[in-house]
């Protein structure tokens, strides 16, 4: 994983960064079974620190921004 805090200056950025390196960790495609137990072990560790970011109350990632304000409200029973 990238050093974050090198390449990041705002919280939103920062959001953005853990969810790219998560998704770039979930779209490789090992080569043998070596590879893939440092693939699943990478998106493991970048699993783990978006979680940790979310919990702490952080911004989510842009992407998941757009995707709730697109979404109509949820009528109540």
């Amino acid at each position: 994983m990238t050093d974050q805090r090198a390449i990041t200056t705002t919280p939103q950025e920062h959001a953005d960064f853990l969810f790219d390196e998560l998704s770039a960790a979930l779209r490789h495609i090992p080569g043998d079974p070596a590879e893939a137990t440092d693939a699943l072990r990478t998106a493991d560790q970048a699993f783990d620190a978006l979680h940790a970011w979310l919990r702490a109350g952080n911004p989510l990632p842009q992407p998941w921004r757009d995707k709730a304000k697109a979404r109509p409200p949820e009528e109540g029973p």
